[in-house]
């Protein structure tokens, strides 16, 4: 195995080509627009991210904070949410997973970044703690239940699973989100940061239902619910 141990600030100048390769390939639901958008595009400035490559050059992990203005104890100040984070798939653990989180606050500290947030799933949970991330109040989040996993497959009979994605295209929730014009910029990114961590359970579910018009997806997702309940009922009384 090569040495997964060399990491590096990330310059998009001379990293974007490589970054968006392995991306792509590691990350499920990364897309192009995904990283024009975010390491491209971001309004409040480039992103800052670290890349780890082994001794032929190989990207063999990457992480990213993307900088966002927060308001905290009524001043405004310079903060991040974290992005994209993955290891090789051959490389996951620990080792090489902490140099990158490691590497990466230092390079935020540098910034005079006082504030970094994130949304990890479980994996990234244990990395992130170690490098010193804490919890630092709870966050009660309201939603239907219909768009919790283990909530429908605890009512279907075959351990089927469905989830309402929130919009056709990444793109259009941001247009939703902005256009409603009820939400921060920060409150925005964070939205979004969550949605695209959602996205990359879609393989997950077996059914994907679009909810790009409530009354039509509503209608699509009880057709559904009712052609299994309708099967399990048929093969119940075989």
């Amino acid at each position: 195995m090569s040495d997964p141990s060399l990491v590096n600030v990330g310059d998009l100048r001379t990293d974007a080509d490589d970054l968006l390769s392995f991306c792509l390939e590691q990350l499920p639901g990364f897309t192009r627009e995904h990283f024009e958008k975010y390491f491209r595009g971001n309004p409040s400035g480039a992103p800052l991210f670290v890349v780890g490559r082994d001794a032929d050059g190989n990207l063999t992990g990457t992480a990213s904070l993307h900088p966002v203005p927060f308001a905290v104890a009524g001043e405004v100040t310079d903060g991040a949410v974290a992005g994209d984070f993955v290891v090789r798939d051959d490389l996951r653990g620990f080792g090489p997973a902490l140099g990158l989180q490691r590497a990466l606050l230092d390079a935020a500290a540098e910034r005079g970044w006082s504030l970094a947030i994130g949304f990890p799933n479980a994996a990234a949970r244990a990395v992130l703690r170690r490098v010193g991330y804490r919890d630092l109040a709870a966050c009660l989040r309201f939603t239907r239940p219909i768009g919790r996993r283990e909530h429908v497959t605890s009512l279907l009979p075959r351990r089927s699973s469905s989830r309402v994605e929130s919009a056709p295209s990444f793109d259009d929730l941001e247009r939703r989100l902005r256009a409603r014009a009820t939400d921060s910029a920060g409150e925005i990114e964070v939205r979004l940061a969550i949605a695209h961590e959602q996205l990359r359970e879609r393989d997950h579910f077996d059914i994907a239902i679009i909810n790009d018009d409530a009354e039509r997806a509503t209608a699509e997702l009880q057709q559904r619910l009712d052609a299994l309940l309708d099967a399990d009922s048929v093969k119940g009384s075989e």
